[in-house]
């Protein structure tokens, strides 16, 4: 997708961001079923094309300042390769519910909940029906999530996927303040602020670049395939530890108070934090299972 006019007003605050997007789709079994080299090639061609979009924009920016006037425009543009892993087989369905709930300077405020369901004639393979819970009957929500033609109002049997997400329950400036927060924390640990508490801010490097960061506050868990290889130290305390700093004060005024003051969350219930910085997109989480031994649900996340 190419920002245009009509996305942002170039005359007076210039082109931030513009987005190419190629999407890969590869059937799940035919994936298995590739060689490690056909692999390999795919991701080549991705690369291909990191490196020849980086080409043209370079281009571009040059000529944008040669051409233009105004100097600053096109030229800030950071050029990175960002994959993604959003295409999945299976479309699940939301059913939105609206609360309103006032606030402690007496200011009402809106935000909505979906809850999340797999279609019941959709459900994945290897899906245990009994070890979850139990099909109910739901109208899902339209236009659904992908802005497409609107679902028909009709009752599905649906699974809950056991996922539910919440919108508009910060303002964009509460959110720009977190970016803020979280930023600092970063300079903080590249500054060395962690070198006593060393397992606090752990780092994945590609290629010699920094990559991603992964930080925890009040309490840890063995989550490294290298941290896994002594089984017999992983399984003490159920690989949890305690030896990282504590919580910065943001954290719980600017995040999880507002959950509490919406009843989404329990007092209390909160006693670790975990904060992942990804610093070039070329990394990010796949699916994985956090298990009930270690955490305790429902687990909460706020996405930047």
């Amino acid at each position: 997708k190419i920002a245009t006019k009509q996305d942002v007003n170039t005359t007076t605050i210039g082109l931030r961001k513009c987005h190419i997007r190629l999407e890969l789709y590869v059937d799940g079994k035919l994936w298995r079923k590739l060689a490690r080299i056909q692999r390999g090639q795919l991701k080549y061609l991705f690369r291909l094309i990191e490196d020849y979009t980086t080409i043209c924009f370079t281009k571009w920016k040059y000529n944008k300042r040669t051409n233009d006037q105004s100097p600053t425009k096109g030229s800030n543009l950071v050029l990175v390769l960002a994959p993604v892993r959003d295409c999945i087989r299976i479309r699940l369905l939301s059913c939105s519910q609206v609360f309103n709930w006032k606030q402690k300077d007496g200011k009402s405020r809106t935000f909505v909940k979906k809850n999340w369901f797999i279609p019941a004639h959709s459900l994945p393979e290897g899906y245990r029906r009994a070890s979850y819970q139990q099909p109910v009957d739901i109208i899902p929500d339209e236009p659904d999530a992908d802005g497409d033609s609107p679902l028909s109002r009709v009752t599905i049997r649906a699974y809950p996927a056991g996922v539910s997400t919440y919108h508009g329950l910060f303002f964009e400036s509460e959110i720009l303040q977190v970016e803020k927060s979280c930023d600092e924390i970063d300079d903080f640990s590249r500054q060395g602020g962690y070198k006593n508490l060393p397992f606090t801010a752990q780092a994945t490097y590609r290629s010699s670049k920094l990559a991603r960061t992964k930080f925890f506050f009040n309490a840890r868990y063995l989550w490294h395939s290298d941290q896994l290889k002594d089984k017999y130290s992983a399984s003490r305390a159920g690989g949890i530890r305690v030896d990282v700093a504590t919580s910065p004060d943001w954290m719980r005024s600017l995040v999880e108070h507002r959950l509490i003051d919406s009843h989404i969350l329990k007092k209390n219930f909160i006693n670790s934090f975990a904060m992942n910085i990804y610093h070039d997109g070329s990394e990010g989480i796949k699916q994985h299972f956090d298990d009930p031994k270690r955490f305790d649900r429902p687990i909460f996340t706020l996405r930047l």
